[in-house]
């Protein structure tokens, strides 16, 4: 079955294209899903946007355009993007507190300023940050993701991370800095 196929059928409304699609992709919209949702206390919503993202193409099977790339190429786009708008609906919900944030790292004033002073402080500085800047670090230590899977959840090259993490913790010592004095 080709590409062009599947859509032309799915348009036609062919119930047993659409189980065979979800059959070939779902492992992979999981992976593109999980990369960005990495916690696993998202697994509901892992699994959600991976339905959404196969009704979506069941309701709209004339968006995907077979000239323009492969069916598993705007399968994972769709659901990249949909992970992506749930995280930031997540991360916008979710108030983080200096318990659920890790970072710790060896003689850093971070741990330094964590084990000697008030826990509020650092949550105070961590919301005067740049909500990316933010996002970037909260998934980096709060999530443990990888640099490339965040590179990947941003669209950006892992040593765009990279720098963004270098500049988020050095903006975040010199908040915590400004606190102490």
């Amino acid at each position: 079955m080709t590409d062009k196929f599947i859509r032309d059928e799915i348009i036609n409304k062919d119930a047993t294209v659409i189980e065979k699609v979800i059959t070939k992709y779902s492992k992979l919209l999981w992976s593109v899903v999980a990369t960005v949702l990495i916690n696993s206390t998202f697994e509901s919503d892992v699994e959600e946007i991976v339905a959404d993202t196969f009704i979506h193409l069941w309701n709209n099977p004339e968006k995907y355009e077979p000239d323009k790339g492969k069916l598993s190429t705007y399968l994972s786009m769709v659901a990249r993007n949909r992970a992506i708008d749930r995280y930031r609906q997540i991360a916008k919900k979710k108030e983080v507190t200096i318990d659920d944030v890790a970072l710790y790292d060896n003689n850093d004033p971070i741990d330094i300023f964590i084990e000697n002073e008030d826990k509020d402080k650092l949550n105070d500085c961590l919301y005067r940050l740049e909500e990316d800047e933010r996002d970037i670090l909260i998934r980096k230590y709060y999530y443990s993701q990888k640099n490339n899977d965040i590179a990947t959840a941003f669209n950006i090259s892992k040593k765009q991370v990279e720098n963004k993490l270098y500049q988020a913790r050095k903006k975040l010592r010199e908040l915590l800095d400004d606190w102490s004095d």
